[in-house]
């Protein structure tokens, strides 16, 4: 009679830790799965963030970049012209438009500037 107490005990005990573990596991694992989607998510908005705080200066810098680009070849195509004409008129209009362009790049620089 004993033995058979002793049996009923031990089986319940077993399926009661059995339960319990069962239900720790999936507690574990929801948190898990919380902190994951948490993680995810605040990176996921740091980075559309930090996205959104540099458009801006790209759009500047590629501005800059451009008008700097064209602005030097104006520029150099304007000497040419200067120096093949011998410091004739010819290249004096891609010399002046290439200085704005060049204005307006070191500008565009100048505003994309953090403040």
């Amino acid at each position: 009679m004993m033995s058979l107490l002793m049996e009923y005990a031990h089986k319940y005990a077993q399926e009661f830790l059995q339960g319990t573990a069962d239900h720790i596991v999936v507690k574990i694992r929801t948190e898990v799965n919380y902190a994951a989607s948490t993680i995810k998510s605040s990176i996921e908005e740091g980075i559309k963030a930090g996205f959104d705080s540099v458009r801006k200066a790209v759009f500047y810098l590629m501005v800059a970049t451009a008008s700097t680009i064209v602005a030097l070849v104006f520029m150099t195509w304007g000497l040419a012209q200067i120096f093949a004409e011998y410091f004739r008129s010819a290249g004096t209009g891609f010399l002046v438009f290439g200085l704005i362009l060049l204005i307006i790049g070191m500008l565009s620089f100048a505003m994309s500037k953090p403040k």
